[in-house]
């Protein structure tokens, strides 16, 4: 079961209102993902680093 079947699984039982958005896959490729930290520490163990703006 993919994670958008399970999403559609759950948007049956849900109101309208309240289902949860899909993306397609443009605007999902066009998502700049950033990782969240939980001390600097783990800041100092990536190879890469970048700053939110």
């Amino acid at each position: 079961m993919t994670l958008k079947s399970l999403v559609n699984l759950f948007n049956e039982a849900l109101p309208a209102d309240e289902q949860i958005a899909f993306p397609d896959r443009e605007a999902y490729d066009s998502i700049k993902a950033v990782r969240i930290i939980i001390n600097t520490d783990e800041l100092y163990d990536s190879e890469e680093v970048s700053t939110l703006p």
